[in-house]
């Protein structure tokens, strides 16, 4: 398997696909407090990342904010939609999905982490600015979220998760030249940020 094919499982064809499939099995399970729970941690994460990014492309550059970070959109994404999904199903489960769910989800976490770095895409800074982003989100979801006496059916939504990853991975959503296009038109037009 090559770095980019492990990149891919973070793009966000597959995360935000990912995290659609997720959406609409809490809804199906009648789980609304769950399911409301996950939009507002996706949308944070998700906001967050692009906020920080369209700030880093249209003000770091001139001094302004010389600290900030580019932070990895994959690598946030990532962690909160393997995380998320990990943390749905471990609820409730039997012991080894305890274990083995959460050592699966940082495996798949950190090989997409790994591989920013192994093909130039972010440095570990940046890299570690996403994994900070997207355990916030998680942290946030698990806040907000019910517990419930019954636990989800793993069998199901992993099943409907691998066939949702099967069908994104390969595909590439091109989200960063919107962000890019987005940073150069506040640039030249915001006077903090150079205009």
């Amino acid at each position: 398997m090559t770095w980019q094919s492990i990149t891919d499982l973070g793009d966000s064809a597959v995360t935000l696909s990912l995290a659609g499939f997720i959406l609409a099995f809490l809804l199906a399970d009648r789980r609304r407090a769950d399911a409301g729970a996950w939009l507002v941690a996706v949308a944070a994460c998700a906001a967050g990342v692009a906020f920080v990014k369209i700030l880093f492309h249209s003000c770091a550059h001139d001094g302004w904010l010389p600290w900030l970070n580019n932070p990895s959109g994959h690598t946030a994404m990532s962690t909160l939609v393997y995380g998320g999904l990990a943390v749905l199903l471990v609820h409730g489960g039997a012991r080894w999905r305890r274990i083995v769910l959460p050592a699966a989800a940082a495996l798949v976490v950190g090989a997409i982490a790994i591989s920013r770095i192994a093909l130039h895409a972010h440095d570990r800074a940046e890299v570690m600015a996403g994994l900070v982003v997207g355990l916030a989100a998680i942290l946030l979801f698990r806040r907000l979220r019910r517990n419930h006496a019954r636990s989800l059916s793993a069998f199901a939504m992993m099943g409907g998760a691998s066939l949702v990853v099967a069908a994104m991975w390969g595909i590439r959503w091109p989200v960063e030249p919107y962000l890019s296009g987005l940073a150069a038109l506040i640039h030249h037009n915001v006077p903090l940020c150079g205009g």
